[in-house]
Protein backbone atom coordinates (compact mmCIF):
# COMPACT_ATOMS: atom_id res chain seq x y z
CA UNK A 1 0.00 0.00 0.00
CA UNK A 2 1.00 3.58 -1.13
CA UNK A 3 1.90 6.25 1.45
CA UNK A 4 -0.42 9.11 1.13
CA UNK A 5 1.17 12.23 1.44
CA UNK A 6 0.44 14.79 3.78
CA UNK A 7 0.92 18.61 3.41
CA UNK A 8 1.65 21.28 5.59
CA UNK A 9 -0.91 24.54 5.73
CA UNK A 10 0.41 26.89 3.27
CA UNK A 11 2.59 24.44 1.69
CA UNK A 12 1.98 23.53 -2.16
CA UNK A 13 -0.90 21.43 -4.22
CA UNK A 14 -0.50 19.34 -6.43
CA UNK A 15 -0.86 20.99 -9.83
CA UNK A 16 -3.65 18.53 -10.47
CA UNK A 17 -6.11 19.52 -7.62
CA UNK A 18 -4.87 23.31 -8.35
CA UNK A 19 -6.57 23.27 -11.79
CA UNK A 20 -9.59 21.71 -10.19
CA UNK A 21 -10.23 24.36 -7.16
CA UNK A 22 -9.98 26.93 -10.13
CA UNK A 23 -13.14 27.69 -12.88
CA UNK A 24 -12.70 26.67 -16.13
CA UNK A 25 -11.99 30.52 -17.47
CA UNK A 26 -11.95 29.24 -21.04
CA UNK A 27 -15.09 27.09 -20.54
CA UNK A 28 -18.80 28.94 -21.55
CA UNK A 29 -20.34 31.60 -19.25
CA UNK A 30 -22.72 30.27 -16.67
CA UNK A 31 -20.14 27.26 -16.64
CA UNK A 32 -17.43 26.15 -13.71
CA UNK A 33 -14.60 24.01 -14.43
CA UNK A 34 -15.90 21.68 -12.03
CA UNK A 35 -18.86 20.56 -14.27
CA UNK A 36 -19.68 17.79 -12.01
CA UNK A 37 -20.50 20.10 -9.09
CA UNK A 38 -24.11 21.01 -9.38
CA UNK A 39 -23.66 23.29 -6.59
CA UNK A 40 -21.87 25.80 -8.72
CA UNK A 41 -23.05 25.40 -11.32
CA UNK A 42 -26.70 26.64 -10.25
CA UNK A 43 -24.76 29.58 -8.74
CA UNK A 44 -23.19 30.45 -11.66
CA UNK A 45 -27.00 30.45 -14.17
CA UNK A 46 -27.75 32.65 -11.06
CA UNK A 47 -25.16 35.10 -11.25
CA UNK A 48 -25.63 35.20 -15.67
CA UNK A 49 -29.53 35.74 -14.85
CA UNK A 50 -29.11 38.55 -12.34
CA UNK A 51 -26.56 40.32 -15.29
CA UNK A 52 -28.97 40.24 -18.09
CA UNK A 53 -31.90 41.17 -15.97
CA UNK A 54 -30.13 43.97 -14.87
CA UNK A 55 -28.58 44.82 -18.56
CA UNK A 56 -32.58 44.99 -19.67
CA UNK A 57 -34.10 46.92 -16.85
CA UNK A 58 -30.97 49.44 -17.94
CA UNK A 59 -32.44 49.34 -21.41
CA UNK A 60 -35.94 49.97 -20.37
CA UNK A 61 -35.19 53.11 -18.55
CA UNK A 62 -33.57 54.57 -21.88
CA UNK A 63 -29.72 54.96 -20.05
CA UNK A 64 -27.22 54.85 -22.83
CA UNK A 65 -23.35 53.50 -22.13
CA UNK A 66 -20.99 56.08 -21.42
CA UNK A 67 -18.16 56.98 -23.80
CA UNK A 68 -15.57 55.43 -23.47
CA UNK A 69 -11.93 57.39 -23.63
CA UNK A 70 -11.97 56.73 -27.71
CA UNK A 71 -14.66 58.17 -27.92
CA UNK A 72 -16.89 54.81 -28.18
CA UNK A 73 -19.16 53.73 -25.71
CA UNK A 74 -18.04 52.08 -22.75
CA UNK A 75 -20.22 48.54 -22.04
CA UNK A 76 -21.05 48.42 -18.02
CA UNK A 77 -20.56 52.57 -16.92
CA UNK A 78 -24.13 54.22 -16.14
CA UNK A 79 -25.54 56.68 -18.65
CA UNK A 80 -25.07 59.51 -16.29
CA UNK A 81 -21.27 59.06 -16.91
CA UNK A 82 -22.12 60.69 -20.45
CA UNK A 83 -23.95 64.04 -18.79
CA UNK A 84 -21.93 64.59 -16.60
CA UNK A 85 -18.74 64.86 -18.78
CA UNK A 86 -20.90 67.11 -21.74
CA UNK A 87 -22.57 69.22 -18.35
CA UNK A 88 -19.93 72.09 -18.93
CA UNK A 89 -20.61 71.84 -22.35
CA UNK A 90 -22.14 75.88 -23.47
CA UNK A 91 -25.43 75.17 -24.07
CA UNK A 92 -27.13 75.64 -27.76
CA UNK A 93 -28.91 79.16 -28.01
CA UNK A 94 -32.51 79.57 -28.64
CA UNK A 95 -34.02 81.61 -31.24
CA UNK A 96 -36.24 84.44 -30.06
CA UNK A 97 -40.11 83.76 -30.29
CA UNK A 98 -40.93 87.16 -31.60
CA UNK A 99 -38.53 87.92 -34.50
CA UNK A 100 -38.67 91.18 -36.53
CA UNK A 101 -40.66 88.99 -39.63
CA UNK A 102 -43.48 88.75 -37.04
CA UNK A 103 -43.59 92.35 -35.28
CA UNK A 104 -43.73 93.41 -39.11
CA UNK A 105 -47.27 91.39 -39.43
CA UNK A 106 -48.76 92.26 -36.34
CA UNK A 107 -47.69 96.17 -37.73
CA UNK A 108 -49.43 95.59 -40.68
CA UNK A 109 -52.36 93.87 -39.93
CA UNK A 110 -52.77 96.75 -36.95
CA UNK A 111 -52.62 99.36 -39.72
CA UNK A 112 -54.74 97.85 -41.85
CA UNK A 113 -57.68 97.32 -38.85
CA UNK A 114 -57.23 101.05 -38.30
CA UNK A 115 -57.51 101.80 -42.09
CA UNK A 116 -60.86 99.91 -41.91
CA UNK A 117 -62.08 101.12 -39.00
CA UNK A 118 -61.44 104.62 -40.57
CA UNK A 119 -62.97 103.59 -43.43
CA UNK A 120 -66.30 102.44 -42.20
CA UNK A 121 -66.85 105.36 -40.24
CA UNK A 122 -65.80 108.20 -43.30
CA UNK A 123 -68.42 106.27 -45.26
CA UNK A 124 -71.51 106.02 -42.30
CA UNK A 125 -71.24 108.55 -40.60
CA UNK A 126 -74.15 111.64 -40.66
CA UNK A 127 -74.65 115.25 -40.66
CA UNK A 128 -72.33 116.88 -37.67
CA UNK A 129 -75.46 118.03 -36.32
CA UNK A 130 -77.88 115.27 -36.57
CA UNK A 131 -78.43 114.98 -32.78
CA UNK A 132 -79.79 118.45 -31.96
CA UNK A 133 -82.92 120.60 -30.90
CA UNK A 134 -83.51 121.05 -34.66
CA UNK A 135 -84.24 117.22 -35.59
CA UNK A 136 -85.47 116.63 -32.16
CA UNK A 137 -89.14 116.38 -33.25
CA UNK A 138 -88.35 113.11 -35.64
CA UNK A 139 -87.85 111.33 -32.86
CA UNK A 140 -90.97 112.10 -30.78
CA UNK A 141 -94.18 111.43 -31.72
CA UNK A 142 -94.87 108.23 -33.70
CA UNK A 143 -95.27 109.20 -37.53
CA UNK A 144 -98.10 107.31 -39.36
CA UNK A 145 -97.37 106.21 -43.12
CA UNK A 146 -99.93 107.60 -44.75
CA UNK A 147 -101.49 109.28 -42.10
CA UNK A 148 -104.42 106.63 -40.17
CA UNK A 149 -106.05 104.57 -42.55
CA UNK A 150 -108.18 101.51 -42.16
CA UNK A 151 -110.36 99.28 -44.48
CA UNK A 152 -112.64 102.31 -45.01
CA UNK A 153 -110.38 105.07 -44.91
CA UNK A 154 -107.55 105.10 -47.89
CA UNK A 155 -104.16 106.25 -47.29
CA UNK A 156 -103.20 109.25 -48.06
CA UNK A 157 -106.46 110.58 -48.09
CA UNK A 158 -107.98 113.68 -45.89
CA UNK A 159 -109.71 111.92 -43.51
CA UNK A 160 -106.52 109.36 -42.96
CA UNK A 161 -104.61 112.92 -42.17
CA UNK A 162 -106.86 114.38 -40.12
CA UNK A 163 -107.49 111.42 -38.02
CA UNK A 164 -103.37 111.11 -37.52
CA UNK A 165 -103.64 115.16 -36.86
CA UNK A 166 -106.17 114.01 -33.88
CA UNK A 167 -103.93 111.32 -32.49
CA UNK A 168 -100.76 113.63 -32.19
CA UNK A 169 -99.08 111.51 -34.99
CA UNK A 170 -96.46 112.80 -37.36
CA UNK A 171 -97.43 112.31 -40.82
CA UNK A 172 -95.39 110.32 -43.49
CA UNK A 173 -96.18 110.49 -46.75
CA UNK A 174 -94.73 108.83 -50.18
CA UNK A 175 -94.41 111.17 -53.11
CA UNK A 176 -93.61 111.20 -57.31
CA UNK A 177 -93.28 113.40 -59.94
CA UNK A 178 -95.76 113.20 -62.21
CA UNK A 179 -95.88 115.28 -65.39
CA UNK A 180 -93.59 117.73 -63.38
CA UNK A 181 -95.94 118.27 -60.49
CA UNK A 182 -95.57 116.36 -57.02
CA UNK A 183 -98.36 114.23 -55.73
CA UNK A 184 -98.60 111.99 -53.60
CA UNK A 185 -98.42 108.29 -54.58
CA UNK A 186 -101.28 106.79 -53.39
CA UNK A 187 -105.05 106.20 -55.05
CA UNK A 188 -106.35 108.53 -55.77
CA UNK A 189 -103.37 110.76 -55.77
CA UNK A 190 -103.21 114.23 -54.59
CA UNK A 191 -100.59 117.67 -55.18
CA UNK A 192 -98.29 118.00 -52.67
CA UNK A 193 -99.18 121.60 -52.19
CA UNK A 194 -103.05 120.51 -51.30
CA UNK A 195 -101.77 118.08 -48.59
CA UNK A 196 -99.40 121.10 -46.96
CA UNK A 197 -101.97 123.01 -47.07
CA UNK A 198 -104.56 120.54 -45.59
CA UNK A 199 -101.83 119.94 -43.16
CA UNK A 200 -100.84 123.56 -42.29
CA UNK A 201 -97.90 123.12 -40.05
CA UNK A 202 -100.50 121.27 -37.35
CA UNK A 203 -98.21 118.39 -37.29
CA UNK A 204 -94.71 117.26 -38.62
CA UNK A 205 -94.53 116.06 -42.24
CA UNK A 206 -92.17 113.64 -43.76
CA UNK A 207 -91.81 113.24 -47.66
CA UNK A 208 -90.43 109.78 -48.95
CA UNK A 209 -89.48 110.75 -52.35
CA UNK A 210 -90.11 108.10 -54.79
CA UNK A 211 -87.73 109.53 -57.10
CA UNK A 212 -83.77 110.95 -57.69
CA UNK A 213 -82.61 114.59 -57.63
CA UNK A 214 -85.00 115.86 -60.40
CA UNK A 215 -87.86 115.06 -57.59
CA UNK A 216 -85.84 116.56 -54.76
CA UNK A 217 -85.59 120.06 -56.36
CA UNK A 218 -89.39 119.83 -57.36
CA UNK A 219 -90.05 119.12 -53.49
CA UNK A 220 -87.83 121.23 -52.17
CA UNK A 221 -89.49 124.38 -54.29
CA UNK A 222 -92.63 123.80 -52.50
CA UNK A 223 -91.06 122.85 -48.45
CA UNK A 224 -88.73 126.14 -48.92
CA UNK A 225 -91.57 128.39 -47.32
CA UNK A 226 -93.48 125.94 -45.27
CA UNK A 227 -93.64 126.87 -41.91
CA UNK A 228 -93.50 123.72 -39.65
CA UNK A 229 -91.37 120.51 -38.99
CA UNK A 230 -90.59 118.82 -42.16
CA UNK A 231 -88.17 116.03 -43.34
CA UNK A 232 -87.38 114.10 -46.59
CA UNK A 233 -85.91 111.02 -46.57
CA UNK A 234 -85.45 108.32 -49.66
CA UNK A 235 -83.90 105.41 -50.70
CA UNK A 236 -82.75 106.91 -53.29
CA UNK A 237 -78.86 108.23 -52.21
CA UNK A 238 -78.85 110.63 -54.99
CA UNK A 239 -82.24 112.72 -54.11
CA UNK A 240 -80.78 112.97 -50.26
CA UNK A 241 -77.32 114.27 -52.21
CA UNK A 242 -79.10 116.98 -53.55
CA UNK A 243 -80.84 118.31 -50.41
CA UNK A 244 -77.15 117.10 -48.66
CA UNK A 245 -75.54 120.08 -51.51
CA UNK A 246 -78.46 122.82 -51.65
CA UNK A 247 -80.70 122.32 -48.93
CA UNK A 248 -78.84 121.12 -45.69
CA UNK A 249 -80.95 122.87 -43.01
CA UNK A 250 -84.16 119.92 -44.48
CA UNK A 251 -83.61 117.61 -41.95
CA UNK A 252 -82.88 114.28 -43.92
CA UNK A 253 -83.30 110.74 -43.43
CA UNK A 254 -81.66 107.86 -45.36
CA UNK A 255 -84.35 104.47 -45.90
CA UNK A 256 -82.43 101.75 -45.05
CA UNK A 257 -82.49 98.06 -44.19
CA UNK A 258 -83.45 97.29 -47.99
CA UNK A 259 -81.81 98.55 -51.48
CA UNK A 260 -84.14 99.76 -54.17
CA UNK A 261 -86.06 97.60 -56.86
CA UNK A 262 -83.83 96.26 -59.38
CA UNK A 263 -80.35 97.16 -57.32
CA UNK A 264 -77.64 94.43 -57.21
CA UNK A 265 -76.13 92.35 -54.22
CA UNK A 266 -73.42 94.22 -53.64
CA UNK A 267 -75.83 97.70 -53.66
CA UNK A 268 -78.16 95.84 -51.50
CA UNK A 269 -75.05 95.26 -49.19
CA UNK A 270 -74.03 99.13 -49.22
CA UNK A 271 -77.47 100.15 -48.22
CA UNK A 272 -78.47 97.60 -45.33
CA UNK A 273 -74.84 99.14 -43.64
CA UNK A 274 -74.91 102.14 -43.65
CA UNK A 275 -72.45 102.71 -46.54
CA UNK A 276 -73.57 105.06 -48.76
CA UNK A 277 -74.08 107.83 -46.07
CA UNK A 278 -70.67 109.23 -47.10
CA UNK A 279 -73.11 110.91 -49.82
CA UNK A 280 -76.40 111.53 -48.22
CA UNK A 281 -74.92 112.84 -45.00
CA UNK A 282 -78.10 112.46 -42.79
CA UNK A 283 -79.80 113.24 -39.79
CA UNK A 284 -81.43 110.21 -39.11
CA UNK A 285 -82.06 106.51 -40.66
CA UNK A 286 -85.51 105.20 -41.43
CA UNK A 287 -84.33 101.33 -40.81
CA UNK A 288 -86.84 98.92 -42.34
CA UNK A 289 -88.15 96.68 -39.68
CA UNK A 290 -87.84 93.02 -40.57
CA UNK A 291 -84.27 93.99 -40.76
CA UNK A 292 -83.51 94.97 -37.24
CA UNK A 293 -81.46 94.08 -35.30
CA UNK A 294 -78.12 95.63 -37.81
CA UNK A 295 -74.70 95.50 -36.02
CA UNK A 296 -73.57 98.70 -37.90
CA UNK A 297 -76.63 100.46 -37.37
CA UNK A 298 -76.47 99.95 -33.57
CA UNK A 299 -72.95 101.97 -33.76
CA UNK A 300 -74.55 104.47 -35.07
CA UNK A 301 -77.43 105.27 -32.75
CA UNK A 302 -74.97 107.58 -30.57
CA UNK A 303 -74.88 109.95 -33.22
CA UNK A 304 -77.89 109.10 -35.94
CA UNK A 305 -82.17 108.83 -34.41
CA UNK A 306 -83.13 105.55 -35.70
CA UNK A 307 -86.75 104.72 -36.94
CA UNK A 308 -87.95 101.66 -37.29
CA UNK A 309 -89.71 101.77 -40.13
CA UNK A 310 -92.81 99.49 -41.04
CA UNK A 311 -94.17 98.75 -37.47
CA UNK A 312 -97.70 97.29 -38.04
CA UNK A 313 -98.51 95.94 -34.17
CA UNK A 314 -98.13 96.48 -31.04
CA UNK A 315 -95.47 93.18 -30.65
CA UNK A 316 -93.95 95.20 -33.05
CA UNK A 317 -93.28 98.29 -31.91
CA UNK A 318 -92.35 96.83 -28.45
CA UNK A 319 -89.69 94.64 -29.89
CA UNK A 320 -88.75 97.98 -31.98
CA UNK A 321 -88.28 100.09 -29.26
CA UNK A 322 -85.23 97.66 -28.68
CA UNK A 323 -83.12 99.19 -31.73
CA UNK A 324 -84.87 102.77 -32.64
CA UNK A 325 -85.52 105.98 -30.97
CA UNK A 326 -89.22 106.08 -32.66
CA UNK A 327 -91.33 104.42 -35.01
CA UNK A 328 -93.18 104.96 -38.53
CA UNK A 329 -96.54 102.90 -38.25
CA UNK A 330 -98.10 101.22 -41.42
CA UNK A 331 -101.97 100.72 -40.78
CA UNK A 332 -102.38 100.76 -37.02
CA UNK A 333 -103.39 103.10 -34.11
CA UNK A 334 -101.46 102.66 -30.90
CA UNK A 335 -104.38 102.74 -27.87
Amino acid sequence: MQERKQYEPGGAQPEEEARAAQPDLAAPAGQEAAAGDPQRSAAAGARQKDVQTAAQEEELRGATPAEAPDGKPSEGEPAEAMHEETAGAPKRRKKPIITFGRIMVLVCLCLVAAGVTWLYYYLSHGDPVAKTSITLWISQNPIAAGGCYSDTTAPGSQEAIERAIEREYNVLLSVRLEDGTVVTDYTPSRPLSEVLAQISARTGVVLQLEGDAALAEAVYAQLQDYEGNRAVQSENVEALAWFCENAAHITRGQVAGRAPEGASGWESFLHRNLLLNYRSRPHYIAYDYDALPNFFLSLRREELWVLAQGVENMDEMRDAAQYADNMVLEGFETP
